[in-house]
């Protein structure tokens, strides 16, 4: 059995959850990207620190997971990693959890707001520039996507609502039918018993 926790966006894996742990992003400092040769074309790209956290079983599906994420940034257009230190799973309780930090530059904002909806990293570092600016229409398209994804995000929340609603009403129900049949049943006992002590007294007398 699979058991993967992280992220919303993310396709193939079994159940999804951010885990979000003072301890991991504790382990790395702010990292210093200015030894890293960028491409001239790249220079005016976002420069920054993610970490994306899993917590799941069996151990090597935690690995491969984050393997996957890294994979996949490395394909986007507008993303360039430019390094990735991916941490050894450790047990917690009945599960393990891992993360891995990644270094790259993004193309713009939006690029930037994508990879936070569908990774859902619990740390994020911009390293350069020190201002970001966008224009008139750019914003207007970030701010309707970032709406429609949390409208997604809000009718998918209250479709499980209703979803457990109905699950906890029909337990409910269930449960209700199997005390009434354990009642009968234990009338049903009782009478019997008392028809016997009936017979018996019956046949004492006789």
């Amino acid at each position: 059995m699979f058991i993967s926790i992280f992220l919303s966006g993310f396709r193939g894996v079994t159940y999804v959850y951010r885990l979000y742990s003072r301890q991991s992003k504790a382990r790395f400092k702010t990292p210093d990207l200015n030894h890293i040769t960028m491409d001239e074309n790249r220079k005016d790209w976002i420069q920054c620190s993610i970490m994306i956290e899993v917590l799941g079983k069996p151990k090597e599906y935690v690995s491969q997971v984050l393997s996957e994420i890294v994979v996949a940034l490395k394909k986007t257009e507008t993303v360039q990693v430019l390094n990735e230190k991916q941490a050894e799973p450790k047990p917690q309780e009945t599960l393990f959890s891992s993360f891995v930090e990644v270094e790259m530059l993004v193309k713009d904002v939006p690029t930037m707001i994508s990879i936070i909806f569908n990774y859902m990293p619990s740390s994020i570092e911009i390293i350069k520039p020190t201002e970001l600016k966008f224009n008139l229409n750019d914003a207007n398209h970030l701010f309707n996507d970032m709406s429609a994804r949390l409208h997604e995000y809000d009718n998918t929340t209250k479709k499980l609502k209703i979803t457990n609603m109905i699950l906890v009403n029909k337990l409910k129900e269930l449960s209700d039918q199997l005390a009434v049949s354990d009642l009968k049943k234990a009338d049903a006992e009782m009478a019997e018993k008392k028809d016997e002590k009936d017979s018996e007294k019956d046949s004492e007398k006789k």
